[in-house]
């Protein structure tokens, strides 16, 4: 009983805050990568709230101190109660293809220029996912099969980017744009000393 009304509580007060949240990311599927993304996010300082319809995932992302809705994320009410309107990007890491298509497909309804980034099972279905309307598609299996072909034939490259994006170090690869009125534009690196 008291677990039951400290989960209702709980509840309450997570979806209360979740109506505040803006410039967030949704995340939808919880299975190993979706719960991976959702977690590098908000150790990134990013705002994330994720979308499951397995009951089982509650526990794990209430460790994490993880907003989240129970739901189906190919329903436009999911969506919404996730707050689509206000978020910054969309990632579907759904277990089936054709989920990750309705999914997109759903968002796309709702907001036209929201950044979606598609999880694809199948090396066939990144061309559908993108006419759905993702804006970039990743294809987690080939990426690994690479990684790990790469470690067998460059192990110190792989050495050197692990360190470099998944080292408890000090050091961070960045973006920059480069615009006309920079004084670097057009150079090498060499060139900018």
């Amino acid at each position: 009983l008291l677990e039951g009304e400290f989960r209702y509580f709980l509840g309450r007060r997570i979806y209360r805050a979740m109506k505040r949240i803006k410039g967030h990311y949704i995340v939808c599927g919880c299975g190993r990568i979706g719960f991976l993304v959702a977690y590098e996010l908000m150790k990134a300082g990013k705002q994330v709230i994720v979308i499951d319809r397995k009951r089982n995932v509650e526990s794990k992302l209430e460790k994490y101190n993880i907003p989240f809705v129970l739901g189906d994320a190919t329903e436009e009410t999911t969506l919404i109660e996730a707050g689509i309107e206000r978020a910054n990007g969309l990632i579907t890491t759904l277990p089936g293809d054709v989920d990750n298509v309705f999914t997109i497909l759903t968002a796309r309804e709702l907001r036209k220029d929201i950044f979606i980034l598609a999880r694809a099972i199948d090396e066939a279905s990144e061309k559908k996912l993108k006419r759905a309307g993702a804006t970039k598609v990743i294809k987690p299996y080939l990426l690994g099969g690479i990684r790990m072909a790469q470690a067998i034939l460059r192990p110190h490259v792989i050495d050197f980017i692990d360190i470099a994006t998944l080292g408890d170090i000090d050091l961070l690869m960045e973006e920059i744009k480069v615009n006309k009125s920079m004084e670097f534009f057009n150079k090498t690196i060499k060139e900018c000393q």
